[in-house]
């Protein structure tokens, strides 16, 4: 039998960090932060604590790192704030994304809601606030400058987007309570109608 090649290993170590990260995904969504040690998302997804310490230096990095996985749809944003595309059809984008998230991944989406309403976890994930920041505010605030940048002024577009990322908060908040039973893409559709109406 002949030695791994170095493609083989990082397939490994990827399917590794892939089991890990959804394992402490679930864990955490349904069980807490705190409640959530290594020791017990190392039992559920059959991996040592030691492997796990080798990917990830704490359960803060671990979180942190769930977090970042979770909120890929972000990375279509990019793409989305590159695209030759008006201001409204660039929203429509960011608001079929999001939905399409939310319908796809929601343990992380009950994970979300509960990290973000305890500042004494918030706090720690400076990565994850940097990227977040360094995306998703840059893009909306674009698009509303374009939307209305004629009108506002740019602290009134600031308090816009801000108005807008808690309407964001409040669907993903609302849909993780009711599920399939919350009209995500009527309440979406709205929300995109109010911006094209000004």
């Amino acid at each position: 039998m002949s030695p791994r090649t170095e493609a083989q290993y990082k397939k490994i170590r990827e399917k590794s960090r892939k089991i890990i990260i959804n394992t402490a995904m679930e864990l955490f969504a349904n069980y807490g932060y705190h409640s959530t040690t290594i020791e017990k998302i190392s039992k559920k997804a059959g991996i040592s604590k030691g492997l796990i310490y080798n990917y990830y230096k704490s359960k803060d990095e671990l979180l942190e790192s769930v977090l970042m996985q979770g909120f890929n749809f972000i990375d279509e944003i990019t793409k989305i704030s590159q695209a030759k595309k008006s201001a409204q059809e660039k929203l429509q984008l960011l608001l079929e994304n999001f939905t399409k998230s939310l319908q796809e991944n929601l343990p992380f989406w009950k994970l979300y809601q509960n990290i973000i309403s305890q500042p004494s976890i918030m706090h720690k994930l400076n990565k994850f606030k940097e990227y977040f920041e360094s995306v998703f505010g840059p893009l909306l605030m674009s698009i509303f400058i374009e939307l209305f940048g004629n009108e506002m002024s740019e602290q009134e577009i600031q308090i816009e987007v801000m108005l807008f990322a808690a309407f964001l908060d409040g669907i993903a908040f609302d849909y993780v309570i009711m599920g399939k039973e919350y009209p995500l893409d009527a309440i979406a559709q709205r929300l995109l109608e109010k911006y094209r109406n000004g």
